[in-house]
């Protein structure tokens, strides 16, 4: 079923973390007006890129691990009016931070944040809601390489 928004609708079953309230706050709350090319770390369904999308005429690339959200953001970012404007790319932040050179004017996160809790034994759930295959140390590492000189960085934690 999709969860509809005024301009877009979008899918998220296949992918683990569901469209919730930190995504469309986090898509809200950030000013896009003064940036060119944004970063969405852990884009899942694509829902955050898509609303930033919508009030931007920015290039957003969109960085997801998990290949079934990652496709289902492809297919999300295809059947919306922004799709020239929407890039997703099926890798860590660790891998990709290392191979690119590009400076992102905005980095925008929903991130992984739970430590020291009971993980999930749903692989997927766990990566996605547990700093297991992201640390915090690294998600800060990461988005200082990646950030232009007068960057901004949006998360909710």
């Amino acid at each position: 079923m999709a969860f509809k928004f005024k301009q877009f609708s979008i899918e998220d079953d296949r992918s683990t973390m569901k469209v919730g309230t930190d995504a469309v706050l986090l898509g809200a709350w950030t000013k896009t007006s003064k940036h060119h090319k944004i970063l969405d770390i852990g884009t899942g369904s694509g829902v955050i890129a898509l609303m930033l999308a919508q009030k931007s005429e920015a290039q957003i690339t969109a960085l997801e691990i998990d290949e079934n959200a990652a496709n289902q953001a492809r297919e999300n970012f295809s059947s919306s009016l922004w799709s020239e404007q929407l890039n997703i790319i099926n890798d860590s932040l660790q891998s990709f931070s290392q191979k690119s050179n590009e400076k992102f004017d905005l980095i925008v996160s929903n991130p992984p944040f739970f430590e020291n809790f009971l993980l999930s034994p749903v692989e997927n759930k766990k990566n996605s809601k547990h700093t297991v295959l992201l640390s915090f140390e690294e998600l800060f590492v990461a988005c200082d390489k990646l950030l232009a000189e007068l960057g901004t960085l949006n998360l909710i934690i």
